[in-house]
């Protein structure tokens, strides 16, 4: 996935996915129909255009 800047959340509740830059990073939260994406999307080719879809239909299953 795309990040283009350093910052991070930081909770250990509502985690939809992880990523590994070294350390692990948030990137997507969801509580009810919120959503939370920390990368970009519309710039991770094919899987974050897929994820983009899954969120924009509904989000995700936790």
């Amino acid at each position: 996935m795309y990040f283009i800047h350093s910052y991070k959340v930081h909770t250990d509740e509502n985690i939809v996915a992880t990523a590994n830059y070294g350390d692990p990073v948030v990137a997507i939260v969801q509580k009810d129909n919120l959503i939370g994406i920390q990368f970009h999307p519309e710039k991770s080719g094919d899987q974050g255009l897929h994820i983009l879809d899954q969120a924009l239909k509904g989000g995700f299953k936790l």
